[in-house]
């Protein structure tokens, strides 16, 4: 049952992070509506929970050797495969990508932060 929560709220930020990367970035538009925003920020809860994993394991390497700054390209593809499957989700430039990463690696260790169990 926790699991569930922590992947409805998941979601809720990840829906909350597309709006708010949708208004403050240059670059970063959303042509949906409410119902478009949640299906896209499941999209991507799903792609940080089955995706994300198997790139960190490919790029272990490199996120070695850069002292983790290679893990900005690595949500930078998961964030592009999102705006590939959603077609109302469009981000134009590098720089885009990178402060669109950044928001919502923001918002989503926040979420975890709050939903983490307690020991």
């Amino acid at each position: 049952m926790r699991l569930l929560l922590r992947f409805i709220a998941s979601i809720i930020t990840n829906s909350v992070g597309i709006f708010a990367v949708a208004y403050f970035v240059p670059g970063i538009t959303f042509t949906g509506d409410l119902v478009d925003i949640v299906i896209t920020g499941l999209v991507l809860a799903v792609a940080n929970s089955v995706i994300k994993p198997i790139l960190k394991f490919v790029s272990g390497p490199l996120i070695v050797l850069t002292l983790g700054l290679f893990m900005i390209i690595v949500n930078i593809v998961i964030l592009w495969l999102v705006a590939w499957f959603m077609p109302e989700l469009t981000i134009t430039g590098l720089w885009a990508y990178v402060w669109g990463v950044v928001i919502l690696a923001i918002l989503n260790a926040l979420t975890h932060t709050f939903t983490k169990k307690k020991s």
